[in-house]
């Protein structure tokens, strides 16, 4: 019970922090350089040739950087995060944005081609439910992609 109303808060403060700093989430952050998205495209790209098609979908998308990372590169690019006002303000980054939870998503199984996690983990109470959810909704054959922005100014801040 307990691990239940502390999964509840994270994710309560998570979805309030969202919502309020959605229409400047990027200029807030500041880490979405050019050089970041280059670089991500290019893992992309990889990811895409493992993949068998062209269903992506990022969880914790946030502003939508991987959806637009990956525009041209997958046929579909959807969109999940926590704050519906986050997806409001950036829907323009992704085919479709769907508010949800990472641990329980609304999707039928063996959905998507490929799953991307681009600097969310950290903000999962679960992350064993997220696992879970992704490797439900991904297609036989579909890969999974988990990575953290961490710069040098990330590192100095949360070390």
């Amino acid at each position: 019970m307990g691990n239940d109303i502390c999964s509840l808060r994270v994710e309560d403060a998570n979805r309030k922090f969202y919502d309020t700093v959605a229409a400047d989430y990027e200029q807030g952050d500041g880490r979405r350089s050019k050089k970041l998205a280059g670089w991500l495209s290019a893992q992309l790209r990889s990811l895409r040739a493992a993949a068998p098609g062209g269903m992506l979908l990022d969880i914790g998308t946030g502003s939508g950087f991987v959806a637009r990372c990956a525009l041209g590169i997958f046929d579909e690019r959807i969109g999940v995060d926590i704050s519906c006002n986050i997806l409001s303000a950036h829907r323009t980054s992704m085919s479709l944005g769907v508010c949800a939870e990472a641990g329980k998503l609304p999707f039928r199984g063996r959905s998507f081609d490929a799953v991307t996690c681009f600097a969310t983990l950290h903000h999962l109470y679960d992350s064993a439910a997220f696992v879970t959810e992704a490797a439900r909704v991904l297609k036989p054959g579909g890969v999974l992609y988990i990575d953290h922005d961490m710069d040098a100014a990330f590192f100095r801040r949360f070390r």
